[in-house]
């Protein structure tokens, strides 16, 4: 084990180091393993962030199965706070559950049918003008998106789906929320 460097606050390593020590150690009792238990990178919110490695593959993307139950017309209104009626509109009409593949880059996302490997849905993060999920039903997460960049859209929709736990509900939003917050900070 080669350290390098340490941090002047607690003696912690650097993060690169931190990374390539986890990942070759298999110690149960070595300094690291307090880093063995933690959340996957994109589950973090940007407060948490002290060090961490990044949320996308080398790629430049980051992947989730996950069930869409489909889109809800919202008209001209794309906040925040029409995710709750989207989620709930879609929630009740989920007779056409789609197992996908929602694959997150780094200025857009795809929803992808997980059989016949068609795309369902695509659109750059300046089209998504919010993304969230509803406190009283944690696996449904949602995205709101309009036909064009979101200041200038006219018509905005609700895509909703239902992931496997609460935990990769948030995992997949905070990762969602990053590509937002990445490609509006350019435009």
């Amino acid at each position: 084990m080669i350290l390098k460097s340490e941090t002047s606050v607690g003696g912690k390593c650097w993060g690169v180091l931190r990374f390539e020590l986890s990942s070759s150690t298999s110690d149960t009792g070595s300094p690291l393993a307090e880093y063995e238990e933690r959340l996957p990178p994109e589950a973090i919110l940007p407060e948490e962030i002290l060090d961490e490695v990044p949320v996308h593959d080398s790629e430049g993307r980051a992947s989730y199965k996950t069930i869409y139950l489909g889109k809800s017309y919202l008209g001209k209104d794309g906040r925040v706070n029409m995710i709750e009626q989207g989620v709930a509109e879609m929630t009740q009409r989920s007779s056409n559950k789609q197992n996908v593949i929602l694959e997150l880059g780094e200025k857009e996302l795809f929803v992808i049918d997980a059989v016949s490997k068609k795309l369902l849905v695509q659109h750059v993060y300046t089209e998504i003008s919010a993304c969230g999920r509803r406190t009283d039903a944690l696996k449904h997460f949602a995205f709101i998106a309009g036909e064009t960049y979101c200041s200038m859209a006219k018509e905005f929709y609700c895509h909703v789906f239902e992931a496997t736990s609460a935990e990769e509900a948030k995992v997949i939003l905070c990762t969602i929320a990053q590509g937002f917050d990445r490609t509006h900070l350019m435009t």
